[in-house]
């Protein structure tokens, strides 16, 4: 696949809508609404991602200017910037500072820092997103059976991890 030719995943809806493409070409990600809304760019020019309900809300930019994504609903939120002050997404909610599962369980975010480093799936199954720093070094499928990806980080393991994700994690 060329760099330079724009590549999009399709939703999972309806009508087939597109992702950003991480390419030179397109930047938009068509929102998952009636209104047609974009993602931020990840590139030069656009930095801001429309929100997805009737108050227009941005997400925090990648670059020097920006950096809070606010929240989607009526109070304003921040998203953990991904620079030197702060480090955590803010929830969806009231109390916590970490993004509330969509099912029955809480289970929280990744951070991108010093703390905490694992992504709770979105199944009955906790299973874990490699973090992308000392500690964890594996993707955990979003199926049924756990699965790892090896990372492209420092440790390595020869044998093949556990199906037990949890017992392994």
């Amino acid at each position: 696949h060329s760099t330079s030719v724009c590549f999009y995943i399709i939703c999972r809806y309806e009508v087939c809508r597109y992702e950003v493409c991480r390419y030179e070409v397109c930047r938009y990600e068509v929102c998952r609404y009636e209104v047609c809304r974009y993602e931020v760019c990840r590139y030069e020019v656009c930095r801001y991602e429309v929100c997805r309900y009737e108050v227009c809300r941005y997400e925090v930019c990648r670059y020097e200017v920006c950096r809070y994504e606010v929240c989607r609903y009526e109070v304003c939120r921040y998203e953990v910037c991904r620079y030197e002050v702060c480090r955590y997404e803010v929830c969806r909610y009231e109390v916590c500072r970490y993004e509330v599962c969509r099912y029955e369980v809480c289970r929280y975010e990744v951070c991108r820092y010093e703390v905490c480093r694992y992504e709770v799936c979105r199944y009955e199954v906790c299973r874990y997103e490699v973090c992308r720093y000392e500690v964890c070094r594996y993707e955990v499928c979003r199926y049924e059976v756990c699965r790892y990806e090896v990372c492209r980080y420092e440790v390595s393991h020869s044998s093949p991890p556990p199906v037990n994700c949890l017992t392994y994690c």
